[in-house]
This record gives C-alpha cells, sequence and structure tokens, in this order.
C-alpha cells in the first residue's frame, strides 16, 4: 500500500493531457470562380472530437439580380478528426433570389438538401482549406409578375455541390 501512495499522488499530480484537437473552431471563406460574383462564409464549431456543425451563409449579385442562402452543414470525420482529415455530412440550406427589370419581377425561394464528401487542413499556424463535393436536390417556389399578370411554380432539380474555402482556424 506505501508503494502505491507514491505513484497516485503522482499521477494526480501531474499536468492534465492536452487536448487531442486544439482547434475549437474555423471560419472559412469560399474561393469563388473570377467570373461568378460570389460571396460565401463559412462558420464551423467542434462539438466533438470527430464532428463539426458549420452555419454557412451566402451572397450574389449581378446586374439588377441578387441570390442569397443560408443554413447549416452537419460534419463527421472518420479519417481524422476536427484539424483535419476526410469528412462526410450533409448540407441544409435555405435559398433565395430577386431579379427584376422594367416589365417583370421574378422572386423564388427555395430549400436545397445535399449530402457531401470533402476533406479539410489545417496548418500549424491555423490556415485552414476545406473542400466539398456533393449531389443534393433542390426545391424552389417561383414567383413571376409581368404586365400585371402574375405566375406561379414550383421545380426541383438534381444539383452539384463544389465548395473550396481558405480560411482560419481558432
Amino acid at each position: 500500500m506505501l508503494l502505491v501512495l507514491p505513484l497516485v499522488l503522482s499521477a494526480l499530480a501531474a499536468d492534465p493531457p492536452a487536448p487531442a484537437v486544439p482547434w475549437r473552431g474555423s471560419v472559412t471563406l469560399a474561393v469563388p470562380p473570377l467570373w461568378s460574383h460570389a460571396y460565401e462564409l463559412c462558420g464551423e464549431w467542434q462539438v466533438g472530437p470527430q464532428s463539426g456543425l458549420a452555419l454557412v451563409g451566402g451572397y450574389q449579385g449581378i446586374d439588377g439580380s441578387a441570390a442569397w442562402k443560408a443554413g447549416f452543414e452537419g460534419r463527421y470525420y472518420p479519417l481524422g478528426d476536427f484539424g483535419g482529415g476526410m469528412q462526410m455530412g450533409g448540407q441544409l440550406l435555405y435559398v433565395g433570389a430577386d431579379e427584376s427589370s422594367e416589365d417583370i419581377v421574378v422572386t423564388a425561394h427555395g430549400i436545397s438538401a445535399t449530402p457531401l464528401v470533402g476533406g479539410k487542413y489545417v496548418f500549424d499556424m491555423g490556415l485552414t482549406a476545406d473542400v466539398q463535393v456533393g449531389w443534393g436536390l433542390r426545391m424552389s417556389w417561383n414567383y413571376i409578375r409581368q404586365d400585371d399578370e402574375e405566375y406561379q411554380s414550383v421545380s426541383s432539380a438534381w444539383r452539384w455541390m463544389l465548395n473550396a474555402r481558405l480560411g482560419w482556424s481558432f
């Protein structure tokens, strides 16, 4: 018993182990193609050693039209962890758009649900690269007003999603 007591006391006095992943959050900005005039911001927070929850927001505006999106992503890292590795998950977004000219106004609202797979890497200094691809369904409700007449339609389409983001982890 006297031999075990010093071992227990030294174990209690030792510093607690450092967390496996030093990063608790990431903020990234989409790297858009030069012709798209699109901006997207993503903030991801670690909710477990191998999982994260992200809030996503974006805007695109060109010549009298505007589109925006807001939603979230759930991510699981089966290979690696929050600090980098392969990710699998899903993205759920609200998508809206407005376009108007002298004689026509178009408004659309929709929901996009996309399963995704990708990868994330956090460099030692915190620089973060995040890439995702997915194939998802977008449902939209469209309203058109032209010459005092209104039209409504509902549409759905399967679409590819590709995200390439750069940012910082903290």
